[in-house]
């Protein structure tokens, strides 16, 4: 995979796009409900919906109860359960909603229809810190745009390998909001490509499971010549201000490699 051959055309989310995003999700936690039973499009499981301890958790119940397919709901009474149940986890409860807000807001304009995918990342996201869930949601917001399964390979790892690579993705979420860039065209070509050099470790896990033991020490020495790669192609890109954020990009491809080369 040679970074000269990603399309340049496409523009990796960043945080500003998420935060405009959430605006956009109603809070129905406060006013006027509008009873379950008149809503278009909603199905009822009497018996069964789904309820909150405390005023928090009956927030995040109207948040997904408002979240739609066109003008059905997003999600059954049961899977509503189940999300809320993993925001349990959240350090800070008051910080649940925004949790929610922030994966519905994922994808603009191509909703998230997988439901289990939403309760995959809400899974991952929901006892890490800021900067981590960020950096991770940045990453599967490329992952919905680029890849035909979005984020299966980084769920499928263990925790441990998971929190390594969430290491690597916070630098390049760090990078992506510092004005190292010559304008955002650049910025946001430079973020696509770096994390298609991402991308090498992290199915280099999955791919060396797959192959027999005799071709893995081929295998890594081809995939070590496309990190190199990569780097040669970035030292002759001209995305930066100067020198100075140069330097601050590249230590993160390096620390990537190294990462493929002390891990893989």
């Amino acid at each position: 995979m040679y970074v000269n051959q990603v399309n340049f055309n496409k523009n990796s989310v960043n945080h500003n796009k998420l935060q405009r995003k959430q605006q956009q999700v109603q809070n129905y936690s406060s006013g006027v409900q509008t009873s379950l039973y008149n809503t278009k499009g909603m199905n009822v499981y009497f018996g069964g919906l789904a309820k909150g301890v405390d005023v928090i958790e009956n927030q995040c119940i109207d948040i997904l109860r408002a979240a739609r397919d066109g003008v059905r709901r997003k999600f059954a009474e049961n899977d509503i359960e189940d999300i809320v149940k993993s925001l349990k986890v959240v350090k800070k409860p008051e910080e649940k909603p925004e949790i929610l807000q922030e994966i519905i807001a994922l994808d603009e304009g191509t909703p998230i229809s997988n439901k289990d995918f939403f309760k995959n990342i809400v899974g991952l996201v929901a006892d890490k810190p800021e900067n981590e869930r960020f950096a991770i949601l940045e990453f599967a917001a490329n992952e919905l745009e680029n890849a035909a399964k979005p984020m299966d390979a980084f769920l499928m790892l263990p925790r441990k390998t998971q929190d390594e690579l969430t290491n690597l993705l916070c630098q390049i979420d760090y990078i992506n909001d510092m004005k190292l860039f010559k304008n955002d065209d650049a910025r946001s070509i430079a973020i696509e490509s770096l994390y298609n050099t991402f991308r090498v470790p992290l199915y280099a896990h999955d791919d060396l499971d797959k192959i027999d033991r005799a071709f893995r020490g081929a295998y890594k020495k081809r995939n070590l010549e496309i990190l190199n790669a990569d780097r040669d192609f970035y030292e002759n890109q001209d995305y930066f201000k100067d020198e100075s954020s140069k330097e601050k990009f590249m230590i993160v491809v390096d620390n990537i490699t190294d990462y493929f080369k002390n891990s893989i």
